[in-house]
């Protein structure tokens, strides 16, 4: 069986029979295991794998429409979220570390 990571919607007007479907992106861990091959990532905290910072860049343009955030920096930081409740790190380093790093300005230029 194949699984499907697409958010898909169908919303149906039972009087007129009219229907619409919509199809959105992947969630974001979705997006996280795939770029890196993985099958799942992890509970505990136990690294599973590495993001380079242009492939977490590359996640979070997929998903920016959906984020809450205001800016590409605040976009960032919630993708490293989700990596870090996946035992994914950044450029070998752990989400808080990278965080640091982006408030501190190291990541300006791709940003």
């Amino acid at each position: 069986m194949k699984e499907s990571y697409l958010n898909k919607k169908v919303v149906v007007d039972t009087d007129t029979k009219e229907y619409e479907i919509s199809v959105g992106s992947p969630p974001t861990s979705a997006l996280i295991k795939k770029e890196l091959g993985l099958e799942k990532g992890t509970g505990d905290g136990t690294p599973v794998g590495n993001l380079t910072f242009d492939q977490l860049i590359k996640i979070t343009n997929m998903k920016r429409e959906q984020l809450i955030s205001d800016s590409k920096k605040s976009a960032v930081k919630e993708i490293i979220g989700t990596c870090a409740s996946m035992g994914v790190t950044i450029d070998g380093k752990s989400a808080k570390e990278i965080t640091g790093e982006i408030d501190q300005g190291k990541y300006d230029d791709k940003l």
